[in-house]
């Protein structure tokens, strides 16, 4: 079977307002991982963590904004590893920041 995980941002408005009993109803329904897109109503990784853990479940990714890893690339690498997660997603760019693109 082909692991599946749901992006968190689909569930963003749930996870503001009770994000451990979100990840709990998350994994109710049979999901075994998530993509995060930031906290909800909880202020750190650590927090998040406890609560993907109580819940069973674990990190595939985790976004980070494009500002945030110019300019916090430490935070964003030990938030990271607080979350078990090998994968960072920058989920968009301005486009004068990707070079690679033509004009």
């Amino acid at each position: 079977m082909i692991p599946i995980a749901v992006q968190l941002y689909t569930v963003r408005d749930l996870a503001a307002k009770d994000f451990p009993g979100t990840m709990k109803q998350v994994a109710a329904i049979g999901y075994k991982s998530v993509e995060l897109a930031g906290y909800g109503n909880l202020k750190t990784a650590a927090e998040a963590k406890k609560a993907i853990d109580d819940a069973g479940l674990s990190v595939v990714g985790t976004h980070a904004p494009i500002d945030q890893l110019e300019k916090e690339i430490e935070k964003v690498l030990d938030e990271s590893e607080t979350l078990g997660c090998k994968v960072i997603i920058c989920p968009w760019m301005p486009r004068q920041s990707n070079t690679s693109l033509p004009g």
